[in-house]
């Protein structure tokens, strides 16, 4: 009964490390500063609009590893990062004050290598990989005039026409920015059996996920196992 145990572990330890997956969270180095413009219209100023500083968004997502291949290993990860941010609109008609959020969903592709492992046979491994691959970022734009004359109907209704929140949300939903990037990781991996966890630093060139950003890194902690 011992000696089946026993390869029983041995075998589902050698199988649990070929694929994993689970949940990762994280936190970005992403930020937006505060920001007042006036509304311009024939080079008359006809109102303001503002927004709040926003910086540090979380992300939560998931990942996947495969690391059958004899020199590397095959990272994907997918995650989701929303933070609020406060909105102010006046005109000759109309002030208010709403809150909008700003949102973007990640893929990162990675090609990594192991540096160093230190095993428990049987039981655990404690691992150190690095890596480098390909990421594409979708997020809602930022708020500006243009912005503000299409959801208004024209420019001509800047000045006495109504702001509507829920044509704003249709907007930033629809017109979502994309762009791609390429990013490096380093990170340690400690597996106990089949449950897995990890501490991954990514830093990231993609230029443009705000306008102030063209690279951000990130710190994640992704907790799973294996198949």
């Amino acid at each position: 009964m011992n000696y089946l145990l026993v390869m029983l572990v041995f075998v589902s330890n050698i199988l649990f490390g070929f694929i994993g997956f689970g949940l990762t969270g994280g936190l970005n180095t992403i930020s937006h500063p505060s920001g007042l413009s006036p509304l311009i219209v024939n080079q008359n100023n006809v109102g303001s609009f503002t927004y709040n500083e926003f910086k540090n968004p979380v992300s939560v997502g998931g990942y996947l590893y495969i690391d059958a291949l004899p020199v590397v290993d095959l990272d994907l990860e997918l995650n989701f990062k929303f933070i609020p941010y406060d909105f102010t609109f006046n005109n000759n008609f109309q002030s208010l004050d709403e809150t909008f959020g700003w949102l973007s969903s990640s893929i990162y592709m990675t090609v990594q290598k192991e540096l160093a492992k230190k095993t428990i046979p049987f039981i655990a491994k404690v691992k150190v990989f690095a890596g480098g691959g390909f990421n594409h970022h979708s997020s809602t734009p930022m708020v500006n005039q243009n912005m503000l004359e299409i959801v208004m109907g024209g420019s001509d209704q800047l000045e006495n026409g109504t702001f509507d929140s829920t044509k704003m949300i249709d907007y930033l939903n629809e017109n979502k920015i994309d762009i791609s990037g390429v990013h490096v990781q380093l990170g340690t991996q400690f597996k106990i059996f089949t449950f897995d966890s990890m501490l991954i630093y990514r830093y990231v060139f993609s230029n443009g996920i705000t306008p102030d950003n063209d690279a951000f890194s990130n710190i994640n902690l992704r907790l799973g196992f294996g198949l």
